[in-house]
């Protein structure tokens, strides 16, 4: 029987978050066209990005159900596409498989802060530390604030990542980078022009969701959202049918609105954390990230209530784009659109 080859992580240096791989799974280049991946619990999206010196453009996003077919099935036949064994893709891992924690940096040499964070990490999971994968990156702006210098860490479990590792190699999908959630959102924000001063966005998953904070390609500020689409439109269907009084512009019933409500609340705080902590000039632009099942009247519901400039994220609007793709395409694939944004140089 053949010996089952692991997967291993080691620490980056800088902002960035890269999951470094062995190399029976590392892709060659891929000239200026990049493909990112995401696996959900319904599905497997890909996005092919066309990569300029200064700009990109989406050639493709598809999203493949596994209503009917397994998600081995449908990375071999991406891969046999798109020819992945040899070009590669970045691969966006789903929040389920990590933890993110932000750590006091220990005050050792570079060459020793990797065994240094493993030993800060103990009391954050409940199996064998040999058993934990741990990457870190910087927080930017502290050095300035003297302050005690914190670093983020990414903590995964060997056994839950590497199922994900041996259904590519069997699927002959050669990863080159492994991104976090968080990390695929600072690559979209990225991209804007608001981002040069700061930026905030909001996504919101079916049951979850997530507030970022960049700045100049930075990640700063990352918050769990405990609310999703799913309870919003629930909301909105228990009401559907009956009177309900409406006192905003954006249409939401009050029932609605008072929902909404905890992401206003979290996103009024995390910036006020960003402006004070960091001495930064306060936040003027929101986004919310495309939707898989869009919400009448949210985006205009958070704008007059944070007093934000709040926009819908669109990707046909800030990208070049082969053809216009709808939001819950965009939905779909955002985070293999993320994935896909990341050059290879970080």
């Amino acid at each position: 029987m053949a010996k089952k080859r692991q997967f291993t992580v080691t620490a980056t240096d800088g902002a960035s978050t890269i999951f470094q791989l062995p190399d029976f799974l590392r892709g060659g280049a891929s000239a200026a066209t990049h493909f990112g991946l995401s696996v959900t619990p319904d599905g497997v999206a890909c996005a092919q990005i066309l990569h300029h010196d200064d700009s990109f453009e989406i050639l493709d996003l598809r999203y493949l159900s596994t209503e009917d077919v397994s998600t081995l099935t449908l990375l071999k036949g991406l891969s046999a596409q798109f020819k992945l064994a040899k070009k590669g893709c970045h691969f966006a891992i789903p929040q389920t498989l990590y933890t993110l924690k932000m750590i006091e940096t220990p005050n050792v040499a570079e060459e020793e802060m990797l065994d240094a964070v493993r030993w800060k990490v103990k009391e954050h999971i409940d199996y064998p530390l040999d058993e934990a994968v741990i990457d870190l990156f910087s927080i930017p702006g502290q050095a300035e604030r003297k302050r005690p210098l914190m670093h983020y860490v990414v903590i995964s479990r060997q056994s839950e990542l590497q199922p994900l590792v041996d259904e590519c190699e069997a699927a002959e999908v050669a990863i080159k980078v492994i991104d976090i959630q968080e990390m695929a959102i600072r690559n979209i924000t990225a991209s804007t022009p608001e981002d040069e001063n700061g930026v905030a966005m909001i996504y919101l998953g079916k049951r979850l969701g997530e507030l970022t904070i960049t700045r100049q390609g930075e990640l700063y500020l990352s918050r769990d959202l405990s609310l999703g689409t799913g309870q919003i439109q629930e909301m909105i269907d228990s009401l559907s049918g009956e009177e309900f009084e409406i006192e905003s512009e954006s249409g939401l019933a009050l029932e609605v609105q008072g929902l909404v409500d905890k992401i206003v609340l979290e996103t009024q705080r995390s910036i006020d954390y960003y402006t004070s902590h960091f001495g930064l000039p306060p936040i003027n632009a929101v986004f919310v990230a495309p939707l898989v099942d869009p919400i009448d009247g949210l985006t205009a519901y958070l704008s007059e209530s944070l007093g934000i400039i709040t926009t819908k994220l669109d990707f046909n609007t800030l990208f070049a784009v082969s053809e216009a793709f709808d939001e819950r395409i965009q939905g779909q694939c955002l985070m293999a659109v993320g994935a896909a944004l990341r050059r290879d140089e970080g």
